[in-house]
């Protein structure tokens, strides 16, 4: 009887363990991919943020319209009021003070009120005024660096490697400076190094393929369009020969949705095709590829 007990208290003991240790490791499991799915929340909100940037340096909006404003000044008409004060201090013949005073009050009322006239203006690429807004391409900077002390700490959270963490945050600080220098060509080049990292943080808190291709993808893309002002068409070209290859794995990939097909087809035809306008080495033409096929991959990501 006493052996039968202490088998029980033994195998009790051990069904609390079991449960105890499968509880544990459930609630790691939970709040680890509570922590990557965080992570990848950030990751995503830095290279929207970071492709905002890319397209300011050249005024690029994905809307098709702007809402645009302009003072107007209207002037209210005083004549009528001065002409009938005057008509009726004839009539009562009277010219006190007091009457004198009501004219001098009116005459140094504002004679008009400033009012803004709204429209709608085409945001085209080709209609896009040349002069880069600086000033809101340091709000939005300093936007997300308020925000990367946070998103640092969760990226070390999902095992990244941390040379690749800190060597992304030394490159922001490099961004900022270039863009306080408002140095085109030197914000362009930090907003390609830092894109660079972007694939390499995603790979590690995502398990979704086509996602991943799609960024990768993008790098490529904004790499080319990072040089174009330098005009060199033959590094361009091999960076978008670089997309055309990586994207490409999408359209073999058989378990995809009609719709989706539909989309990733016409993104494919997208990018060979601002591979040929390379040919024509027009900065405008590739502008409008590029918006294009950049506006259309952000569609697919949804």
């Amino acid at each position: 009887m006493k052996k039968f007990k202490k088998i029980a208290f033994f195998v009790l003991f051990l069904i609390i363990i079991i449960l105890s240790f499968t509880i544990y490791t459930n609630a790691s499991k939970n709040n680890e991919n509570d922590i990557r799915e965080k992570s990848l929340s950030e990751i995503k909100y830095v290279e929207s943020k970071l492709i905002n940037l890319f397209n300011s340096l050249n005024n690029i909006e994905f809307e098709n319209y702007k809402i645009s404003s302009q003072e107007i000044n209207s002037q209210k008409n005083s004549d009528s009021s001065n002409s009938s004060s005057n008509s009726n201090s004839s009539k009562e013949g009277e010219g006190d003070s007091s009457s004198s005073g009501n004219n001098s009050e009116s005459s140094n009322a504002p004679l008009g009120n400033n009012n803004k006239k709204y429209s709608l203006t085409p945001s085209t690429v080709l209609s896009q005024n040349s002069d880069i807004n600086w000033d809101y391409i340091k709000k939005e900077a300093e936007e997300v660096s308020s925000a990367m002390p946070s998103i640092t700490l969760d990226l070390y959270d999902i095992s990244l490697n941390q040379s690749d963490i800190l060597n992304f945050n030394k490159e922001y600080d490099n961004l900022l400076s270039s863009i306080k220098q408002e140095d085109k060509e030197k914000t362009m080049s930090s907003l390609n190094t830092l894109y660079s990292y972007i694939p390499k943080f995603i790979k590690n808190c995502s398990n979704d393929e086509q996602y991943k291709t799609i960024i990768n993808t993008k790098q490529y893309i904004l790499s080319a369009y990072s040089i174009l002002d330098s005009e060199d068409w033959d590094k361009i070209n091999a960076q978008i020969k670089l997309a055309v290859d990586t994207y490409s794995k999408l359209i073999t990939d058989i378990n995809l949705e009609t719709e989706k097909q539909y989309n990733i087809n016409k993104v494919y035809i997208m990018i060979n095709d601002i591979q040929n306008s390379t040919t024509i080495k027009s900065k405008d033409i590739f502008l409008i590829k590029y918006k294009n096929i950049i506006e259309e991959l952000n569609t697919i990501n949804i």
